[in-house]
């Protein structure tokens, strides 16, 4: 019974073991995280990061002060320079889970092709990505320099029982406790500090008019919209200020790539960034420019060496091999001819 129950259990992990797909991009397999020392091989341990590599992306690409007596005197306005400036140098996009095959045919194993990324390349190199990748990276560059921060997940905009955005909240020596929302589509623009009563302030950045709402302990954040003509507030994101360990956000990420309500793994091929305050939005075939007026100049894709193009124009970091595949995964999985990026038209 003992030698049958060892060949029963073998066989069950060789034939229940998910297949990898491989990627359209290569993985760098040196940069895979590691399983913990004591076990459990859902708890991922990244490698560590390098406090010299880390001070010279705050000081020089971002231009931010993060002199150690600046950060005790005045830590509001060293995460203000922080958030600012990096959204106005590192895009957002989904690009990098577009690129990756498997995450569009909703494979589980897929998150760790994309927790690759969290070592650093895309953070370090200006690449841009989701909210996932840049902020559990931000994360721990704050932490490194001396700015406790840790992440929590908000139930997303698209599904508002399922926690799909992952968001960085750093604490104050006071314990007063941070909003940085700088890596997903609805940024903050600022540090909001997050001991308002019931509703914070009103800001207004770029296209954006948000505010967030404390109700008894779960923070809203709310955009301002249009109704049939009239202004409301509507949600985009909520969430609660527990920090969550890598393993949980893990588990957030492979429910969200699984759920037939996101669209951001295959349906939806989306890139945000800022130049001199204004935004640059290109969704789908649409390519949308902020103008000095706070309106925008609209353009149509009308093929896929167009949509390639305006990609490397208008979001050079992200890098040619990522933003060529991604477009290609796109067009494939969507059924669009590649010349007018409308839907293939079956022979009757």
């Amino acid at each position: 019974c003992i030698m049958l129950g060892r060949c029963y259990r073998t066989a069950l992990v060789r034939f229940t073991r998910p297949t990898r797909y491989k990627p359209c991009l290569p993985v760098p397999t040196h940069r895979r995280f590691s399983s913990s020392a004591n076990g459990n091989h859902d708890e991922l341990v990244p490698p560590p990061l390098d406090l010299k590599q880390t001070q010279e992306f705050f000081g020089k690409t971002l231009a931010v002060d993060i002199n150690p007596d600046r950060i005790k005197d005045d830590l509001k306005a060293v995460l203000d320079d922080i958030v600012c400036n990096y959204i106005s140098r590192i895009p957002w996009h989904n690009l990098d889970t577009l690129s990756v095959q498997s995450f569009i045919d909703r494979d589980p194993t897929a998150i760790d092709d994309v927790f690759t990324s969290f070592c650093g390349p895309s953070v370090f190199k200006l690449r841009g990505g989701g909210c996932l990748t840049q902020h559990f990276m931000l994360s721990r560059m704050l932490n490194l320099i001396g700015i406790p921060t840790f992440l929590t997940m908000a139930n997303g905009m698209w599904d508002a029982n399922l926690e799909t955005h992952c968001v960085p909240i750093a604490t104050g020596a006071d314990g007063r406790l941070y909003l940085l929302d700088c890596g997903g589509g609805f940024p903050t623009f600022a540090a909001v500090a997050l001991d308002f009563p019931e509703v914070s302030e009103t800001f207004q950045h770029s296209f954006l008019t948000y505010r967030l709402r404390n109700e008894r302990g779960r923070f809203f954040r709310e955009s301002m919209s249009l109704v049939e003509g009239e202004s409301v507030w509507t949600r985009q994101y909520d969430f609660v200020t527990a920090p969550r360990s890598i393993s949980y956000i893990k588990r957030c990420a492979v429910a969200s790539a699984l759920s037939d309500k996101n669209p951001w793994m295959s349906d939806v091929l989306t890139a945000l960034a800022f130049k001199d305050g204004r935004a640059i939005v290109i969704r789908n075939d649409r390519l949308r420019i902020e103008n000095p007026e706070g309106g925008f100049d609209r353009f149509t894709l009308s093929s896929e060496d167009e949509l390639v193009e305006a990609l490397l124009t208008h979001f050079p970091t992200i890098g040619r091999d990522m933003v060529c595949g991604s477009v290609k995964n796109w067009v494939l999985y969507n059924g669009l001819c590649s010349s007018t990026l409308q839907p293939k038209v079956s022979p009757s």
